[in-house]
Parts: structure tokens; sequence; C-alpha cells
């Protein structure tokens, strides 16, 4: 298979995957509400399924390694059925945490599966494409499918109301079509990814435990100053991402109420779809700006976090909806136009026998990162509004970025060149 049709089929499986993931989207917050949980037991709930994913992505990142990436991919859909139905007869903040743990679960099984396996898969097929044009495209099409999985997401509770007469909440339809797309995603998975290595990835000592293979990854990650960097790095992308997740409804809702407007789904699904559609379109741009800045791979995610750090201070003290709407989509735009320059630096930091448990362990960072905002942060908007959250996300965002500065490899790192 060649490089250009295997960046075709991994794209159109992503934006299958993510559009069922984004028909929860615009209304997972309004969920929780609906059932009359305030925003600290969001925070409560959102803390334990970012937590869950924490405490399990280590572990059982290291059994796509072990295993097989398509096989864990499989279970992480189940695990997403589980959680569906899980979601749909929760009531109160005890089934709510529950059901987080098993969503929480199935995205720990999922991190490090496929991402790994494109990059060696790429790697080993034809063609002179390069990784990072095909990321951005990957990333292009991942975010159009959750643009378009979040706006059904925002037509969805409308549709619910007048087909689902019995339903517990105005949101049951989404939770069923989440539920049916996860059994398309196991058929499209089957037609479209084709695992080279029948059954797993080889490591050289085939009896390798899970734990060896974590120890080695973590020790190259501990002595190799890219991947240090892009791990304390993650941990702020982790906090300023949940941030975004678990208050810009209530915000929004805020904004409607002060200026005598109804919290309309339509409008959170169209927002939704906007600032996803803003993340794809910031993919194309990347391969652009990339180009401006030399290739230089650091000075694109120090530029990135930088100005997505000074939009949100900004964000934080809007006061209309049509403000809000347009700092909103600059924001998502900034901070997402980073991502394949971060995979790049991830992936070629990293030995392939450990390319997963590699991917896990950054997400387990971004996790970690989340569950931190999720309890902090959380209090900070209960006692003194989201604002005030918002502004100490910005501000931390923009500091940090300096992490980004170029510095020089050692002779024991492994060499990053930009794609």
């Amino acid at each position: 298979m060649t490089k250009e049709i295997l960046t075709r089929h991994y794209a159109i499986h992503q934006a299958c995957h993510w559009a069922v993931v984004g028909m929860l989207v615009p209304v997972l917050i309004l969920i929780f509400q609906f059932h009359g949980l305030t925003l600290k037991e969001v925070g409560i709930v959102m803390a334990v399924w970012v937590g869950a994913t924490a405490v399990l992505e280590i572990p059982l990142g290291s059994l796509a390694d072990k295993y097989g990436r398509k096989l864990t991919y499989l279970l992480s859909l189940l695990l997403n059925l589980v959680g569906a139905i899980s979601l749909y007869f929760a009531a109160n903040i005890q089934t709510f945490c529950l059901t987080a743990i098993i969503l929480g679960a199935a995205r720990a099984v999922y991190s490090g599966t496929l991402d790994a396996w494109f990059y060696d898969y790429f790697q080993a097929s034809s063609g002179t494409k390069t990784f990072h044009s095909a990321s951005a495209i990957v990333n292009l099409m991942t975010t159009l499918g959750l643009a378009i999985g979040a706006y059904l997401g925002g037509l969805l509770p409308n549709i619910g109301i007048a087909v689902l007469h019995s339903a517990n909440s105005p949101y049951d339809l989404n939770i069923v079509a989440t539920l049916i797309g996860n059994i398309g995603l196991i058929i499209l998975t089957a037609l479209l990814i084709k695992d080279p290595s029948k059954t797993k990835h080889s490591h050289p000592d085939t009896t390798i435990e899970a734990n060896q293979i974590v120890s080695a990854a973590i020790h190259n990650a501990l002595k190799n100053t890219q991947l240090r960097r892009l791990l304390q790095t993650a941990c702020i992308y982790g906090m300023v991402l949940i941030s975004l997740e678990n208050f810009w409804q209530p915000f929004l809702a805020a904004l409607l109420e002060s200026n005598g407007e109804g919290a309309d789904t339509r409008l959170f699904g169209g927002i939704a779809a906007g600032y996803l559609a803003v993340a794809a379109l910031s993919s194309l741009a990347a391969v652009s700006i990339l180009r401006l800045l030399k290739g230089s791979h650091l000075r694109l995610l120090m530029a990135s976090r930088a100005l997505s750090g000074s939009l949100l201070i900004i964000l934080s003290q809007t006061a209309s909806i049509s403000t809000f709407a347009t700092y909103y989509l600059l924001f998502f735009f900034w901070f997402t136009i980073g991502s394949s320059s971060e995979k790049v630096l991830l992936n070629t930091s990293t030995a392939s026998q450990h390319r997963s448990t590699m991917i896990s362990i950054h997400s387990f960072v971004v996790t970690g990162g989340a569950v931190l905002s999720s309890l902090l942060l959380s209090y900070i908007a209960e006692r003194w509004g989201v604002s005030s959250a918002w502004l100490l996300c910005g501000v931390i965002l923009t500091a940090t970025s300096t992490l980004f500065r170029e510095h020089r490899t050692t002779t024991n790192e492994i060499k990053t060149v930009a794609d």
C-alpha cells in the first residue's frame, strides 16, 4: 500500500471515529446539569473521567505494543458501547462517576493504538509524502469529523424530543446515536485498518512483559530533552483543554441568559462545529506556516501556545455572544495548529518498539493535567466565575510557551528532524 492510499484510508477512519465522539461534545455538560449536577460536581465527574484514563493509560497503552494495535482499538470500541449504555441510564453523581470510569478506561485503551499503527505502517509504505503532511490531512479529517458530529449533536436533542416520547432527557438520542456509531466503527475498522503485523507488534524478545515496555519507554523519556519538554507542556495542554470543555457550555448559557435569550442547543452545536472546523483549517495552515518558520516544529509550537494563551485571556473577559464566538474560534485555530508538529516530534524521538507506550505516557500526562484542572478550576469557577478560571489558564499557557524554545540535542538523544 502506498503512503497516499494509507493516509486516505486512515483519514476516513479517523473522521468517522471522531464524528461519533462529536455527537456528545455540545451536550455532555448539559446532560450532567439536566440531572441536577452543579459546576463543582461536573468537575468531580470529569476528574473521575480523565483520572480513570490517567491511571489506566500507560499499562493499557502497552497492551497495544504487545498484543496488536488493531485488536486493542476494537476493545476500546466495546468499552465505549458499555459506557454509552451506562450514560443512558445515569441519573445522579454516583452513576455518572461510574459511567466516567468506563468511558475513561475506553479512552485509555484507545490511546497509543492507531496513531502508532499509522506511523509504523506509513514509514514502511512506498511514496514520497512526508509524515507531517500526512498528519495534517489526518488532523483535517479528524476535526471535520468532530465538527460534523458536533453539529449533528446540537440538532439531535430537538429531534429526540419529537421522536423519543419516553426519553429520560432531551439528550437521549445523542447517546443512542453514539451507540449505533460505535457499532459502525467496528465494521469500518475491519474494512480499512489492515495490520501488516497480523497479530502483534514485534519486539526483540517476544516474551517481554508490559511493565518492562513501560519502564524502557519512561527511561527514554527521562533522558531525552525533547521528550521531557513535550511531556511538561502536555500537562498544561490538558489543563487548558479540559477547562474549555468543562466550562464553555455554562459560560455561553450564562451569556445567553444575560442577553435575554434561551439556551438553544442548535447554537451550542453550531459553535462546537465551528471551532472544530477552524481546527481543521489550522491543520492545513500549519503546513504553510511551518514552511515560513523554516521547518522548525518547535517555533511553530511556541507561537501556537503564546498566541492561544493571549486569546484565552481576552476570551475570559467577553460579554457578548458574537465576541465570544469570534475569540473562541480564534483560540482554537492557534491552540490546535501545532498538533501535527507535536506528533512528529513525539514519534521521531521514540524507538519503534516503545511508540504506543510513549504515546500513552504523553496522553497520561495530558489527562493528569486535566484531572488537576477539573478539581482546581471547577472550584475557582464555582467560587469566582468561569472568567477567573480561564484567565488563569491563559496566563499559564502564555508563560509556558517558552518551553518550546529550540535547544541542542545531546549525543544520547534521538535527533529530531523536521519532516
